[in-house]
Order: C-alpha cells, then structure tokens, then sequence
C-alpha cells in the first residue's frame, strides 16, 4: 500500500479536512488547529507600536558580488548567505557588516557545479549550505567558505527541502506533476531519511494536472522549527521527525478561497480570476516568540498582518511610520532571530526614497541615531546591491 501521511487523533478530537489524507504510512497529521487566526481588516496597528528598533546592513557591491534580486537569506555564525536564483542564479556570503565574503558554487556541469538552483538551506551542526539543483536531482553540499563538500543523489524533482534533523528532511512538490515514483503519486510532501530514501508522503494535490499553477513558499525554517504550507489551504503546519501538527488556521471569512472539492477547474486562467475573488494566503509568514507575521492578498492587494500571541489579537499593519526606516517595513520575509524579522529594499527605491526620508526627518523629530541612518542611507547609489533592514519587535508579553 502507499506509504502516506495518516491523522493522528492526538486527544479525542472530530476534524474536517480539505485535503483527504489516506490513513496509512509512518507519518502523523494532527489536523485540529492549535490556533484559529481570524483574519479582521478593520483591527489596526502602526509599525511603531510594535517596532522597538530598526537597523540596517549595506550589502557590498562589486563586479564578483551583483545581486539582481533577493530570494531566500540565510543567517548563520555571523554570516548573511543571500541567495538570488531568478536572476543571478547566485548564492553570496557576507559578514554581519556587509563585506562580501565568497560565493557559494556556480552555474555549469562539473561535479562542483549546479544547473538548476531552487532552494538553499542550512545543514544542522554544521557550517554548510545544501543547494537544490532541481533539474539535475542533486542536493549539493557547500561549505560556508564556498569550499564543494558533496552530492547526494535525489529520488525525484522536488521544488524545496528543509532539515528537520542532518538525517531527516522534508520536501514540497507539486503533486499533480509528479509521475516517476506511483506509489507517492499525487503527494505534495515527503519525508526524507539520511539517504533520501522516501519515508512517508502526503497531502494529495487536489488540483487537475492542466493546472500550471502553484504557490513558491510551501517549506520554511524558523531556527530550528520547520513549517509546512499547503497551497492555497489557509493552514500552517509545524513539522517534526515524526509528525505534523496544524499550528495555525488562517479564518478569512466570506471572502476565503473555496476549498477545490467545492468546485471543478481545470483551466488555469479561471483558477486565476477566482484568485483576484479571494483573500489568499500563499505561505508568506515569520513566527516569532510573541508575534507571527503574515502576509495575505485580497484581490490584487497585498496585506500585512500581525499576531500578538500574549493577547491573542490579530492587527492588521498600516502604512502609518512615526520613523523614516520603517517605510521599508511593508512585508518582511525573512527571519533573523526570535524577535527581529528583516526586510530588504531595492538601492533604486532607497535613492527614490531619499529625499522624502529627509524631509520626514525635518517635520518630525527623530533620535540622533535615526538621522545618521538617514544620512548614511544617502550615500546609497542605484547601482549598489539591495540593503536589509533588521526590525526588533517589542515584547508583547
């Protein structure tokens, strides 16, 4: 029989699901959400009620080191690895200050080499990077110094993968495409040992195999925590060596995507106009010790929304700054520590944004520390690499 993820009763609980999950395999799912986040627009809060301090790192520019665009950050022993995989197709390392250190790899064919960067993620107890190179089926191992450790062969295509141990990994793909292993035939998740042998597998996609579709942010690791997000489900699952938990629920009412078994499209352009339709949540979010950070979309506009779990109250963030750095809040994706998310902007918008971050600083006093960013900020050219902004959240107990 197919090895797949089952449901794990973990008290006595009844639960509905969206997405069947065939009761056999290894691998638990408990599908009674921890928490329930009702999505309210009309409940809102400033950057400033909950930012404590903001700071910023200048990435080096130069010739070796050009970033088109930001696609995953790793923070790691005082280290940024900045990975940039639509456009450069690199993964640079910097110092804690910016100074470019190395690249990690590059494009070809040699053994040391990879074709198809799609994912990066950090190796547990070691100072190493795995890169995915999805069209050659290949983890390859880098140390943080860019030295080639390894390759390791993978059973299938899989979009993103993540330790939860060195010997345990998990892996996202899209389900409806994937036809080279049958007895896994349809999952969106699997569950790797050592050896990336599949374990177990899971979450069909409920989707046709027309459908061309598929959200980008499926796995992600906080620390040492990994989540999963299935597409377009509205759910967060934390994942453990042996088990999933739903984490969170994400509620937004009336205006919440219907779940596939309510309707039947197999185009993808129709699927598309009942996006715009919707309130959507395609696994953009940071959790933190007091706070989880979510990013949703309703129609065409993307909105930004706050968990406070001391008061269990969910805020949505309006664009309202009392401080010039905080224009560059808007959506952070990337973690730094249990209480710092970081955000980055484009050189082009800094230099766009220059002149009115002067003006703000003239009309609104600041701290003395704010000005010098401010000032250090205008020096900022449009052909410099993309600056992160590290914003420190208040403690919300």
């Amino acid at each position: 029989m197919m090895r797949i993820l089952f449901i794990l009763l973990t008290v006595i609980v009844v639960f509905a699901c969206s997405t069947p999950i065939p009761k056999t395999g290894s691998t638990f799912v408990g599908e009674v959400p921890l928490k329930t986040l009702k999505i309210d627009s009309t409940i809102t809060i400033n950057p400033s009620e909950v930012i404590a301090d903001v700071s910023f790192v200048r990435l080096e520019s130069s010739r070796s080191c050009f970033i088109g665009m930001i696609d995953q950050i790793l923070f790691a022993n005082d280290k940024i690895i900045v990975f940039d995989r639509r456009k450069v197709k690199g993964i640079f390392v910097f110092d804690k200050n910016g100074k470019f250190l190395n690249r990690i790899g590059s494009l070809g064919r040699a053994a040391n080499e990879y074709i198809d960067p799609g994912h990066i993620a950090l190796v547990p107890g070691k100072d190493q990077v795995a890169v995915l190179d999805v069209a050659n089926k290949k983890i390859k191992i880098y140390r943080f110094d860019g030295k080639y450790v390894g390759s390791e062969d993978l059973p299938l295509y899989i979009l993103s993968v993540e330790y939860i141990t060195e010997n345990i990994k998990v892996g996202s793909i899209i389900g409806r495409q994937s036809m080279s292993i049958p007895e896994h035939k349809g999952a969106s998740l699997l569950m790797f040992n050592k050896d990336w042998q599949i374990t177990s597998s899971g979450f069909q996609d409920p989707y046709q195999s027309s459908m061309n579709f598929n959200s980008t942010n499926n796995l992600t690791k906080f620390a040492d925590r990994v989540y999963y997000t299935p597409p377009y489900e509205d759910k967060i699952y934390r994942v453990y060596p042996d088990s999933l938990q739903l984490l969170y629920q994400i509620d937004f009412g009336d205006r919440a995507m219907p779940t596939p078994d309510k309707y039947k499209l197999s185009d993808t352009r129709l699927f598309g106009e009942l996006l715009r339709k919707s309130c959507t949540f395609e696994g953009e979010f940071i959790d933190l010790r007091d706070w989880t950070l979510l990013c949703t979309a309703d129609g065409y506009r993307m909105r930004t929304f706050l968990y406070n779990k001391v008061k269990d109250s969910v805020y949505r963030v309006e664009k309202g700054v009392s401080s010039p750095l905080e224009i560059f809040f808007n959506a952070p994706r990337y973690y730094y520590n249990d209480s710092c998310v970081v955000s980055f902007a484009d050189a082009s918008n800094v230099v766009r944004m220059n002149s009115w971050m002067r003006r703000f600083i003239e009309n609104v006093p600041q701290t003395e520390k704010t000005k010098e960013q401010v000032e250090e900020l205008s020096k900022v050219t449009e052909n410099d690499n993309p600056i992160l902004f590290f914003y420190t959240f208040k403690d919300a107990r």
